[in-house]
């Protein structure tokens, strides 16, 4: 979710400052869940570094594609002496293993807080990556040395948020706003005739909720696609009351018209405005998915497990995963635990379309660093992650005629830049993907766009009240119902997409929609892969012709 014109920051706002509770506080006997990250097999296949990965195309993809590794078919997951020497510690330190898994590389187990801490100490941060300092998870492991190295994470120490708001910034207004419909941005993008029949999309929420009366008005006269709600761990669909998200709906309606706002923005329904919004336009764009919502806590833990529910082999595991939030990237072992995640994910077939953010280059204001330094948000900066930025629709006689980088004079837009702690993939060469200033050749974000700006985006229903979608986190559900597209259309899944999707943009460049003119900040668009847009907006039908080889 972005802010642009006054609409509400993204859920996806850098982690909360460390000065949570820690596990067990006030209550020494509490027991407490954590979850012990393990490093992976030495030899496990590196989607992101394999050649042929982006040779193969969809159709031509096997579990053999995938397995050259000594683990098995999966060819993930960690050697299973590690496991053990982990379990084997845990259980010294009289804690109880309630998993042990190879294949998740994790191992989760509950004690009382004062075992808790004598085996891992209190949970605080590793050195920030190259680009810090910024905020981030905490997860690393103070204490047995016998683990070292073994041991690349450990999470549920502290209850902090992993997500948090921020402050809104109100642009100017910039006159009457547009109608803009789905179907206008059917037709813009190209999207294939397919539904997502068959397809089913996952959405990872962490808070709010959504109200079955607002999907029936927003979908209307078409049914309202089937929507399942997976629990995870104590969350729950829980909306906010409608009062608030009746209020701020309101107030981002009038932003979007053009209006000079005389009241601040209303502090709640921010999260019930997001999860409606991802419900409404995922099912926008492929009408005939299954969309699956999967609430999280706010919490490591409830991050970690609902990527784990989302990957649960006795599930049915979705095609396509929808992901909205996003923080600064800190180099932590969460994110480096995540993108274990999102590599396993690229293994199982999924496609994980995540918003590259909505504060340009230099990512979310940070206090500690008022010189905002260049600083990409993650997950987009994940090998894994299919990073979507955001454009600004320009309209000349009453239709959609080409698109800019989304950007306002206060700071939102696009957000994009190279990341400081995760390299440059190979993928990528050719590109023309800048070296960070301090030398450090990383991965460049986004991959793609689409419209984020609200004042040229379609209206989305919450609170009994029509508003605009909004942010980068609009541009993500977009792009995941043009994939559930692509696949009913193909008839197998596009899965991992990044590094064919580079190869093909170099050899056919009219698979996507360049956009060659904005900026978000640091950046400057223009012709192929920029820091903006990525590779452009989609044109779905050349991508879809590329993607079968035709």
């Amino acid at each position: 979710m972005a802010e642009d014109g006054g609409s509400p920051p993204a859920p996806g706002a850098p982690p909360a400052p460390p000065d949570g509770p820690a596990a067990g506080d006030g209550d020494p006997d509490a027991t407490t869940r954590v979850i012990v990250a393990v490093r992976r097999h030495p030899q496990a296949v590196r989607l992101s570094e394999d050649p042929e990965w982006a040779e193969l195309l969809p159709h031509q993809r096997t579990r053999q594609s995938v397995a050259r590794g000594p683990e098995g078919p999966t060819a993930v997951g960690s050697d299973q002496q590690d496991i053990d020497a982990v379990t084997s510690f845990c259980l010294a330190h009289g804690l109880r293993v309630v998993e042990a898994s190879a294949h998740d590389s994790r191992v989760v187990v509950e004690g009382a807080a004062e075992d808790l801490r004598r085996a891992f100490g209190d949970g605080g941060s590793d050195k920030p990556a190259p680009g810090g300092p910024r905020a981030g998870g905490g997860g690393a492991l103070r204490s047995a040395a016998t683990l070292h190295g073994v041991v690349v994470g450990v999470f549920g120490l502290h209850d902090r948020p992993v997500v948090g708001p921020l402050p809104i910034k109100v642009a100017p207004p910039r006159g009457s706003r547009p109608t803009v419909t789905a179907a206008d941005l059917i037709e813009r993008y190209q999207f294939p005739d397919e539904t997502g029949t068959g397809q089913r999309v996952a959405i990872i929420e962490l808070g709010g909720g959504f109200r079955p009366e607002d999907l029936v008005t927003f979908f209307a006269p078409r049914p309202v696609p089937t929507v399942t709600v997976v629990e995870v761990g104590g969350a729950s669909n829980r909306p906010e009351p409608v009062a608030d998200v009746a209020a701020l709906m309101e107030w981002m309606a009038a932003v979007a018209r053009g209006e000079v706002p005389t009241t601040q923005p209303p502090d709640a329904g921010r999260s019930t405005y997001e999860v409606t919004m991802d419900i409404q336009l995922v099912g926008a764009f492929a009408p005939d998915a299954e969309i699956v919502v999967y609430f999280a806590d706010n919490t490591e833990v409830g991050l970690l497990d609902a990527f784990h529910e989302v990957l649960d082999p006795a599930g049915q595991r979705p095609s396509v995963v929808s992901v909205s939030w996003s923080w600064a990237e800190a180099g932590t072992p969460l994110e480096r635990r995540i993108n274990d995640v999102l590599a396993d994910a690229a293994h199982a077939g999924l496609t994980v379309c995540v918003a590259s953010g909505d504060y340009g280059s230099t990512g979310p204001p940070d206090p500690s660093d008022p010189d905002d330094h260049l600083c990409p948000e993650f997950p987009g900066t994940s090998h894994y992650a299919l990073a979507c930025g955001g454009t600004t629709l320009e309209h000349q006689d009453g239709r959609i005629h080409d698109e800019v980088v989304w950007t306002t004079p206060v700071g939102m837009s696009s957000g994009g830049g190279v990341s400081a702690g995760f390299a440059r993939p190979p993928w990528q060469t050719g590109h023309g993907v800048p070296t960070r200033p301090d030398g450090f050749v990383g991965r460049g974000i986004p991959d793609v766009s689409a419209v984020a700006d609200p004042t040229t985006h379609i209206d989305v229903f919450a609170g009994g009240q029509w508003g605009p979608a909004s942010g980068t986190s609009a541009a993500a559900p977009l792009w995941a119902g043009l994939i559930a597209r692509l696949n009913e259309s193909l008839g197998t899944r596009v899965g991992y997409l990044n590094p064919l999707l580079y190869r093909l943009a170099l050899a056919q460049p009219s698979i996507t929609l360049d956009v060659i003119k904005g900026s978000n900040g640091a950046y400057v668009a223009g012709p192929g892969w920029d820091a903006c847009s990525g590779v452009g907006s989609p044109d779905g039908k050349k991508l879809l012709a590329a993607l079968r080889g035709s």
